[in-house]
């Protein structure tokens, strides 16, 4: 469907691959990684301030430096100078306390109570591109960007969601909508990851 008010101007916001492209480069905002891939966006607005969580792949070969920032937008329009960078939501250490290397297929939603929730995949790098499943974090802060954690600093879980009977790399990148009757959609993948790979949307039923 399409509003009867007129579309407003999109903006392509992208990394310093983007040069050349009608892509503005993220990189660019101030303090924000300089050397760095950004990609798997999320969109959340909160008390009406639009977030984007993001995916930084510095572009290096080690990837446990690859970790989710957050961005704040501010303003009436969508001019990339209205864009803040405001920091790293997880850590490598994060990643490392679910058994994985990074956190990755991330997505910012609300829980039944109100509280914020993260939702990440943790993937292990190897012969195989390992998915374990989805992890539910709070978000305790997203301005400066900060995860509730408890007392031994790992983040607080609110719901692990995994899929035993799925292929050898694993089920992940979920969704959620706490007003859903599905719960959390899981994407399951089926097959043996080499000659035949199909993808499942699996309701869950798991509310946080």
């Amino acid at each position: 469907m399409r509003p009867n008010a007129r579309w407003s101007v999109g903006v392509v916001l992208g990394a310093a691959l983007a040069s050349g492209s009608r892509a503005w480069a993220i990189n660019n905002l101030a303090q924000a990684p300089s050397r760095a891939i950004w990609t798997e966006p999320a969109l959340f607005v909160d008390k009406g301030v639009l977030f984007m969580a993001s995916l930084c792949m510095n572009g290096t070969t080690d990837v446990t430096r690859t970790v989710n920032h957050l961005f704040r937008h501010d303003g009436d329009g969508l001019s990339p100078a209205e864009w803040r960078w405001l920091g790293p939501l997880t850590s490598k250490e994060d990643a490392q306390a679910f058994g994985a290397h990074t956190l990755e297929q991330a997505d910012l939603v609300y829980g039944r109570d109100g509280q914020i929730l993260y939702l990440v995949t943790p993937i292990e790098y190897g012969t195989l591109v390992k998915h374990f499943g989805c992890r539910v974090l709070e978000v305790e802060s997203l301005e400066p960007p900060r995860l509730r954690r408890g007392a031994d600093g790992r983040p607080v879980v609110r719901a692990t969601i995994t899929s035993s009977d799925t292929s050898p790399d694993g089920s992940g990148l979920c969704a959620y909508d706490p007003d859903s009757a599905t719960g959390v959609l899981l994407v399951r993948r089926e097959g043996d990851g080499v000659t035949e790979t199909m993808w499942r949307l699996h309701a869950t039923g798991v509310r946080p």
